[in-house]
């Protein structure tokens, strides 16, 4: 019993620690600070984000796509902001 236990505990946090493309890409955007406690907060405000207003089938497409060409020492240009989805073309 306790087996089964541990086993469907270990499952469902393997399954709930996966992160789809747009968490990913925020997470990936949060890192872009250089300062740890803002990393942290930002994380936090993606996570909470996220589980308010999950991101749609289409959405997810489309940060799986940003996520390739995301570059945080690019971020200041006006290309940087958009290929990580933060202005549009």
């Amino acid at each position: 019993m306790r087996c089964l236990l541990l086993t469907m505990v270990v499952l469902l946090s393997v399954l709930l620690g996966c992160k789809g493309p747009c968490r990913q890409l925020s997470e990936k955007l949060c890192d872009c600070d250089d300062y740890k406690p803002s990393q942290d907060y930002c994380r936090q405000r993606a996570a909470d984000k996220e589980s308010l207003y999950p991101p749609s089938k289409a959405e997810d497409a489309q940060c799986k796509l940003l996520l390739k060409g995301c570059d945080c020492k690019k971020l200041d240009t006006a290309e940087g902001k958009v290929a990580c989805g933060l202005a549009r073309p």
